[in-house]
Formats: structure tokens, sequence, C-alpha cells
């Protein structure tokens, strides 16, 4: 097992509990020389916009203007795992920013271009829509329509594949483009993982033991995220970036400085591939991924 120091796990630890303007990337080091690099994703424990949604995407996508992902996912709770994928395309029009009052910038509004599909199968429109904290009020905003496709529901099984493809296809309406374009979405290959917690809680002894199918795949990471039960709102605090070999512990000196209000924690394996496709002058930042989500139920 991979077991890293933690001469840096409380600094980085401050920043999940009392939020950070941007996401700070740090390095532990491995005896043996190795790096786990370790990214902060939740900002804000406390504000809503920092959660994830359904579709197993935790990064932030304001940089860019036009994003189709896809992923396959397993969800594992106890003894149960349920099985589905997710297809989205989004279009922000970067003229229209939405900010905080102090003037940060959260999300752009977005437009309806066409009609996207995903194996011949045509993604629905539904509302964007983000809930966010603003200086102590909750706000709740649509911002247009977004395309989706998830698998679990009826009518919306569009073949996804693990270590194959996807064909993604758009149709632009009447005056807004020039016909359609299509291409490819290579799928990861599937990743299987298991999570054993150790020690307690209460004397700051908790630490996670992580197993998967090692591929040596080179974009995986693992995400730690974290929920209170009996919400629907998870929260990713950290991104894992280390070698796909199978095996690593996460050190009591990160897992216990998670906030004591969350008790059920989420284990994202991910293996992902992610590119630029460039079609009728748009550029499109295109994200695949392989996941398994594993929940444990803190006492």
């Amino acid at each position: 097992m991979k077991l890293f120091k933690t001469y840096l796990i409380s600094f980085i630890c401050l920043l999940v509990i009392n939020g950070c303007d941007k996401p700070a990337v740090t390095e532990l080091t491995q005896d043996n020389k190795q790096r786990l690099q370790v990214e902060i994703l939740a900002k804000d424990t406390n504000d809503e916009y920092y959660s994830a949604d359904s579709s197993g995407v935790v990064d932030d996508l304001n940089g860019y203007t036009n994003v189709v992902t896809l992923s396959g996912i397993k969800i594992t709770n106890g003894s149960t795992t349920i099985n589905t994928a997710f297809a989205q395309t989004i279009f922000f029009d970067r003229s229209r920013p939405v900010r905080r009052r102090n003037g940060r910038l959260i999300a752009y509004h977005t437009r309806l271009l066409g009609n996207a599909k995903f194996n011949s199968v045509e993604a629905r429109s539904v509302p964007y829509t983000i809930r966010y904290n603003d200086e102590g009020t909750v706000q709740e905003i649509t911002l247009g329509l977004k395309h989706i496709l998830n698998s679990r529901f009826q009518g919306q099984d569009f073949g996804y594949r693990y270590n194959s493809s996807v064909a993604f296809s758009f149709d632009f309406l009447l005056g807004l483009g020039s016909n359609s374009f299509n291409f490819d979405i290579p799928t990861p290959p599937e990743i299987t993982g298991s999570v054993r917690i150790e020690g307690k809680r209460n004397n700051n002894t908790l630490k996670a033991k992580l197993e998967w199918d090692g591929k040596n795949y080179p974009g995986f990471q693992i995400i730690v995220a974290a929920s209170v039960s009996g919400s629907d709102r998870i929260f990713p605090l950290f991104r894992l970036r280390t070698k796909d070999d199978g095996e690593l512990i996460i050190p009591s000196g990160l897992i216990n400085q998670i906030p004591p209000r969350f008790n059920e924690f989420m284990f994202y394996f991910v293996r992902r591939t992610e590119f630029h496709s460039e079609r009728n002058n748009n550029d499109f930042y295109v994200l695949s991924q392989s996941i398994h989500r594993v929940d444990i139920d803190i006492p």
C-alpha cells in the first residue's frame, strides 16, 4: 500500500474548512519519492454551488464555451450497486455572466443552438439551474437550457459501453449554424474499487484504504466527497492524482479534518479522457469518464 507523509495535510484541510478563492494544488511525497497531488475542490462547504450533480462532473466548466460530457457511472452503497450513464451538452453565453453581489463570477447563461444526439438518441432539453449562497441568502436561478441523457430514465438508454466510443452529433437550429456535425467520444475502461475505513473519528484515527483494478491508465484520479445523511447534496472536497496501480491509503491527517457535520463519505474512482474538437468554427471541450462511486457511512 502507498502511505503518504502528512506534513502538508493541516494546511490543506484548513482550506477545506474555511474555504478559499481558488483551488489549491499541493503535492505530498511518498517514502519512495512517488507523488500524490492533492487539489482542493470545495471552496465553501456551506455553499450549495460547490455540490456535485448526477452527471459525475466535478470540474469548474466556466473556462469553456461549448461543453460535451459523457460518464459511465457505478454507485455502490453497502451490497447494492446501481449502474447508469449520463451525457450532456451545454452551450454557455459568455457575454451574459452571473456574478455574486461582491462581483465574483459564478456562472454564465446558456444558449439553445440545436439538437444533440448520443448514439443517435436525442438528448432532452432541461433547465440549467444553480443554487448558491450569496452573503447568507440562498439563491436559485435558471440560466437557460442544457441537453441531457440519463440511462436510468426510461427511453434514455443510449447504448453506453466502456472502453469503446459513443457517437455524438449535433444539428443546428435554422439560421444558427450550417447543417450538422459529428464526432466519436472514446470511453475509458471500466473501473471497480473498494474502500475500507479504519479507526475512529472521535480520536482522529480515521483512515481510508482504497483498492481498485489498476490498469496504469494515464487519466486516473480519486475524488473524496462528503454529505450529510438525509441530504441529496454531495460536496467534492479533494481531487487526488496518483498512479492507476490499484492501491492507496488516504492518511488520517486528511480524512479526520473533514468537517464533522458530514457523516457520509463518497469515494470516486475515475478514469477520464479530455480533448478539444473544432467543429463549424466552434471549439468543444469534451470530457469522458468511467466512474465508480463508493459511499461509506461514518458513525
